[in-house]
């Protein structure tokens, strides 16, 4: 099973029409704040608008297309010929939704201003694909903006790499 992208004028209607044909979407949503006659107010709208990803077999391709609200798939060019729906790898897509769930489409909330962990601090890794892990900063070289740590695994293995600067904050 892959993920692809649907052009769909109602995403919500198309994800309640393929949900309920059991197939797994992704509608990706940002908060912003909207300012209306004075009033102040939070509102959730789509990252892209029109579009939306769906993950499911090629042999579900026409079940998915004659769906409720879904308009048509986005396509690549194959073979020098055809159009085929383009497929997203799962770290895409889940990265995206990673970053949802961390709020970084979340305009409303306050800036979160970060310090910078010194050598042989523990920090927090607040971006990148090892968000949410600690790590001990060993060195840090602001020339290149690299870090060199020791990430703290799930498995409390301590693994050394090299981070960017911008994805640490002092714990």
């Amino acid at each position: 099973m892959n993920w692809y992208c649907i052009r769909c004028p109602a995403p919500r209607r198309a994800a309640a029409s393929l949900t309920e044909r059991r197939f797994e979407t992704y509608h990706p949503i940002e908060t912003r704040w909207r300012h209306l006659r004075g009033v102040k107010s939070k509102v959730d709208r789509s990252l892209f608008p029109g579009y939306m990803f769906v993950r499911y077999t090629p042999n579900d391709f026409y079940a998915i297309s004659k769906a409720e609200g879904v308009g048509s798939f986005v396509r690549v060019l194959a073979n020098g010929i055809d159009l085929v729906p383009m497929a997203f790898p799962d770290d895409c897509i889940g990265d995206l939704m990673s970053q949802q769930f961390f709020g970084e489409f979340d305009a409303t909330r306050g800036a979160h201003k970060r310090t910078r962990p010194k050598p042989g601090e523990r920090a927090n890794v607040v971006g990148g694909k090892w968000r949410g892990y600690v790590a001990e900063v060993l060195s840090m070289s602001p020339k290149t903006r690299k870090a060199h740590v020791l990430l703290e695994t799930i498995q409390g293995a301590r693994v050394p790499m090299t981070l960017d600067m911008a994805h640490l904050d002092a714990a």
